[in-house]
């Protein structure tokens, strides 16, 4: 994978789990009881990368890696 493509997997990673942690943050300082329904930060972070697996646009080997890569955590969690 060219190193430039990493570079635009991590940003887009990094962009999206910062916007939904400030999502987070805004709905449980609302109502603490939505604490209930906030995912692990391991599973933010693999649909953070699945969302940039079909969101980006990305040479085939990267978005095959990031597909496999999601679907065996998937599976586990």
């Amino acid at each position: 994978m060219p190193p430039r493509e990493i570079k635009v997997i991590i940003d887009a990673v990094g962009r999206m789990c910062s916007e939904k942690v400030d999502s987070i943050v805004q709905e449980c300082d609302r109502d603490m009881m939505e604490l209930e329904y906030v995912p692990s930060p391991l599973k933010l972070f693999v649909d953070c990368l699945a969302r940039v697996r079909k969101s980006v646009d990305l040479l085939q080997p990267a978005r095959v890696l990031l597909r496999l890569y999601t679907s065996a955590w998937e599976d586990w969690m």
